[in-house]
This record gives C-alpha cells, sequence and structure tokens, in this order.
C-alpha cells in the first residue's frame, strides 16, 4: 500500500488482452479512467518483468461489496498519509470481498484513501501503477503476506520505483519528496521503505533489468545480506560502484 470493481450467481468473464475481468456483483469498469490506467500499467509490467498477471487487478472506488476486515484496514490507513491501498481478496457467501492475505492471490483489489480519490493528473497515475505492481507482488511471492513478510525497501521501494517509472518522471508528491530524503538522510538502505526506490532508479539507469531483478526478490526469502548477495550477483560492478563506492562495499548500506 501506498504511504505512503452481472449477476449474484453469475460468474461472467471477458477478456482485456492478458487478463480477465471479474464479476461477482460489481465489475471491472472499462470506462472508468482509474481503471483504464490500471489495465495500462498491467501491460507495461508485464512487458517489463516477463510475468503474466494471471489475476484481474481491480479499482473500487467505493466501500460498497467489502467486508468489515477490509472496512477496517482501510479506515486505519485513510487515517494516515497512504493515498490508496492493494490486497488479495476473493468473494465471501455474502458475495462480498474479503481479505485473503494467506491462501494463493486470486484477485486484487485497489482502494483509494481519501487523499488518493482527491488527487489528479501523474500523481494519481503513480500511485495506480504504484498498487498494480502491489499486486503483481502478490502473485510472484505466491500470497499477500509471503510480500508484506520481506523488507520494506524491497516492496515498497520497488512498487514506488514501478509507480514513478510508469509516469516516468519524478512526481512532486512521492518522487521528489523520496528522492530527497534517500540522498539526504545517512540510512542504510536496509532500513528504507518508500525512499528506498533511487536505489532501484540507479540500476535502470545503469542498464539493469530492474523488473526482473525484483521478480527474483520477491520470489525468494531470505535475509537481507542474502537480498544483498542476490543483488550482487545479477547486477554489474560497475552499476554498484556508480551507486557509491564507499557505500557498495558494505553490504550494511
Amino acid at each position: 500500500m501506498l504511504k505512503n470493481l452481472a449477476s449474484i450467481f453469475a460468474f461472467s468473464c471477458i477478456s482485456l488482452n492478458t487478463f480477465a475481468l471479474v464479476i461477482d456483483r460489481v465489475e471491472m469498469d472499462l470506462r472508468d479512467e482509474d481503471q483504464k490506467t490500471a489495465n495500462t500499467a498491467v501491460l507495461k509490467f508485464e512487458m517489463s518483468s516477463g510475468v503474466r498477471l494471471n489475476i484481474p487487478a481491480i479499482i473500487q472506488n467505493s466501500r460498497r461489496f467489502v467486508d468489515d476486515g477490509i472496512q477496517a484496514t482501510l479506515t486505519r490507513i485513510n487515517s494516515g498519509e497512504a493515498f490508496a491501498m492493494a490486497q488479495s481478496v476473493s468473494i465471501d457467501a455474502s458475495q462480498r470481498w474479503t481479505l485473503n492475505d494467506a491462501s494463493p492471490a486470486q484477485r486484487c483489489l485497489i482502494l483509494f484513501t481519501a487523499p488518493g480519490y482527491l488527487s489528479g493528473g501523474i500523481t494519481r497515475k503513480s500511485v495506480i501503477a504504484h498498487e498494480v505492481f502491489h499486486c503483481f507482488q502478490f502473485q510472484m511471492a505466491g500470497t499477500y503476506n509471503g510480500v508484506i513478510s520481506k523488507p520494506a525497501w524491497i516492496f515498497e521501494g520497488s512498487a514506488m520505483f514501478a509507480g514513478e517509472d510508469f509516469v516516468d518522471e519524478a512526481t512532486p508528491q512521492f518522487g521528489e519528496g523520496y528522492f530527497q530524503k534517500y540522498v539526504s538522510e545517512v540510512k542504510p538502505l536496509f532500513e528504507r521503505t518508500y525512499d528506498a526506490y533511487p536505489f532501484f532508479l540507479h540500476l535502470k539507469k545503469e542498464g539493469v533489468n530492474v523488473y526482473q531483478l525484483i521478480k527474483t526478490l520477491i520470489e525468494t526469502q531470505v535475509s537481507n545480506l542474502d537480498y544483498w548477495q542476490i543483488i550482487v550477483n545479477n547486477v554489474p560492478q560497475d552499476a554498484l560502484i556508480t551507486w557509491g563506492a564507499s557505500l557498495a562495499r558494505n553490504s550494511d548500506w
């Protein structure tokens, strides 16, 4: 999530390029501009990562048809600075979206908070793409819990990178602020969250296939030091030297 979705009984689905459209009382509105942005983000990330998203990424701009667990989660993050959240969901016996944290991802529901709903322009597009990338992470890791059990510098830093990469510029609301935090705060990479995104941005500028690297990191459950070793093994040495010679040689950074 960023700090930083017919008939009741019928299961209808149509295809849109590479992913299916869901149903059960609420269907993906292909006329909705936010859903169009989400669908475009899906296609970009599929091409960049080589991963076909097999679960629909569904934008819902209301709290209708969500269960108490999702309501509570959205209420909690609404009180902070979050603009949106992505959740792995299924459909319960009452035909409501319900949290599906521990089982294989079936659908990915994206909900705006109040600040996110009021956002616009490239900020809104970056927010949507950020949450769509979480949907990819759920599939890569297998479950929602499999994603959030990883270090935040990986799952939030990479989602922030994906959102900013989608709009192809640093948004004033997020990218610029987190970039300034990244360069001004003396903090280990392992202790960062959203502000780890410039690390992934740097790797991209050095010619690294960042989405493939992120896929490897998300699919693996190891320690921070082992994640760092994966990066060292998959990234050209020059990319790490240009990141910062004194820091690149210290895996704590």
